[in-house]
C-alpha cells in the first residue's frame, strides 16, 4: 500500500434513476478493453452525480476495477477526461495512483491486466452466497512492478498511444455529422 495507490468503492444510485437524466451510471458491464461503455438506459439525473460526486471523486486516469460479479471480476477501464461525470456502482473499485512519479495508473493498468496479476485476481476470488467477490483480498494482490526504467518507459509509451488512439477514436465518433439533419 505504502499511500501510492487509494481504491475507493463505488454506490448503488437505485435502479428507480436509471433512464431519468443523463449522468453515466457505470456498472461492471459497461468496463471492456479498457474504456467505459455507456447505456444510455442506466443515465441517472444530475442531482444524484451531485450526491455522489464528492463521495467518489472520479478523475481522470483514475482506474476502474469489477471486484464483484462473476465472470467480469478484473476487468479494468481508464478514465479519461470525457468520463469524469459519472457515478461507478458499488461492484467497481475506483484506483487512484496518488504517486504517478512511482506509479503511473498506465503502468497500473498494464500490470492489472497481466496474466500474472488476473491469476491472483481469479485466486483470490470467494463465492458468496448469491455473489462472487475479491473483497478487501484485493489489498493481497502483489503487482509485478519492472526494475528497470527501460521497460517501464516502453510499457508507458504503448499504453499512453493505446490510450491516445482511443480518445482519438471517440472524438472522430462524436464529431461525424448528421445527414439526417442536412437541409
Amino acid at each position: 500500500r505504502h499511500n501510492i495507490i487509494s481504491i475507493k468503492r463505488g454506490y448503488e444510485v437505485g435502479s428507480k434513476y436509471y433512464g431519468k437524466g443523463s449522468i453515466p451510471f457505470v456498472r461492471t458491464t459497461d468496463l471492456s478493453n479498457w474504456e467505459i461503455t455507456y447505456n444510455p438506459y442506466k443515465a441517472i439525473p444530475f442531482e444524484i452525480y451531485q450526491k455522489y460526486k464528492k463521495l467518489l471523486d472520479i478523475r481522470e486516469n483514475d482506474i476502474l476495477l469489477v471486484t464483484d460479479g462473476t465472470f467480469l471480476i478484473g476487468t479494468t477501464a481508464i478514465v479519461t477526461k470525457y468520463d469524469t461525470e459519472i457515478v461507478i456502482q458499488s461492484h467497481i473499485r475506483r484506483i487512484r495512483c496518488l504517486k504517478p512519479e512511482m506509479l503511473h495508473p498506465y503502468i497500473l493498468l498494464y500490470l492489472l491486466n497481466t496474466e500474472f496479476v488476473q491469476d491472483q485476481i481469479k485466486n483470490k476470488t470467494i463465492v458468496q452466497s448469491t455473489i462472487s467477490t475479491i473483497g478487501n483480498r484485493i489489498y493481497d494482490i502483489i503487482l509485478p512492478i519492472p526494475k528497470d526504467s527501460e521497460t517501464i518507459e516502453n510499457i508507458y509509451s504503448i499504453v499512453k498511444d493505446i490510450i491516445e488512439k482511443k480518445l482519438e477514436i471517440r472524438k472522430t465518433i462524436s464529431n461525424l455529422p448528421d445527414i439526417t439533419k442536412v437541409g
